[in-house]
Formats: C-alpha cells, sequence, structure tokens
C-alpha cells in the first residue's frame, strides 16, 4: 500500500505509516498524488482508492476476475454513500449509473488499472 498525502496538516503521513507500506509526498492535485503513487508502485494491477473509501473484502480477487472477465485494461467498483441524508444512496445509485452508461468513474468508485494496458487481452497498439 502506497499512501500519497497532497501536503495535508492533519499528519496523514505519520498516521499513514504505521499500515503503509511507502508514504510519499506530491504537490496538492490528485492526478499528481496518482501518478506519484503509480510512479512508486511495483504490480501490474494499480488499485487507486480515496483514503476514506473501503473495499469489499475480496476486492483484490474481484479485481482480477473483472479485469480477466471483462477484457478491459481497467475497472471500478460501484460507490455506496453512507450517512443520514436520504438523498444519499440515490446520489449514490447515480453516480454508478452514470459510470455504467459513460464509462466515467470517480475516486470514490476504487478505479483498478492495468499498469500496461496493451496487455490487456484484446487490446492492441496503434501505429502512428
Amino acid at each position: 500500500m502506497i499512501v500519497v498525502d497532497g501536503g495535508s496538516s492533519d499528519k496523514t503521513p505519520d498516521l499513514a505509516g504505521r499500515a503503509a507500506d511507502r508514504v510519499a509526498s506530491a504537490p496538492r492535485g490528485r492526478s499528481r498524488q496518482m501518478n506519484a503513487g503509480a510512479a512508486l508502485a511495483r504490480g501490474e494491477v494499480l488499485l487507486f482508492l480515496h483514503a476514506d473509501t473501503r473495499l469489499p473484502e475480496d476486492a483484490d480477487a474481484r479485481i482480477l476476475q473483472g479485469l480477466a472477465e471483462s477484457g478491459r485494461a481497467w475497472g471500478r467498483f460501484d460507490v455506496r454513500i453512507e450517512g443520514g441524508n436520504r438523498l444519499l444512496p440515490v446520489i449514490a445509485f447515480l453516480m454508478n449509473l452514470r459510470s455504467r452508461a459513460t464509462g466515467i468513474a470517480t475516486g470514490d468508485q476504487a478505479i483498478f488499472v492495468r499498469r500496461e494496458p496493451s496487455k490487456a487481452p484484446g487490446a492492441s497498439r496503434r501505429s502512428s
């Protein structure tokens, strides 16, 4: 597990250091932090996860199975939003529906991706 902190003031690096394999810093901005973490990762499949997102217990198996069955280079989990507001499940439903219809995913949906998309079954390389 790699945690990348974007300059928070809440002692995230100290807290994360207790559980993470590696803690790094990057400039603020989601893409910068994701790229910094990806550069440090050594696995063939990368999982990008918000700190407040929980995965199902069998997430690793579901990720590998989903990539194998879909033939795609990436995937995501459905989001479920907890809280007291009755609209939160509706918001989660609409986020998941949009994701299925458009292929757009948010970090709250726990995005996973092959390091080398060209290794996905059926992937082809473009030549210019």
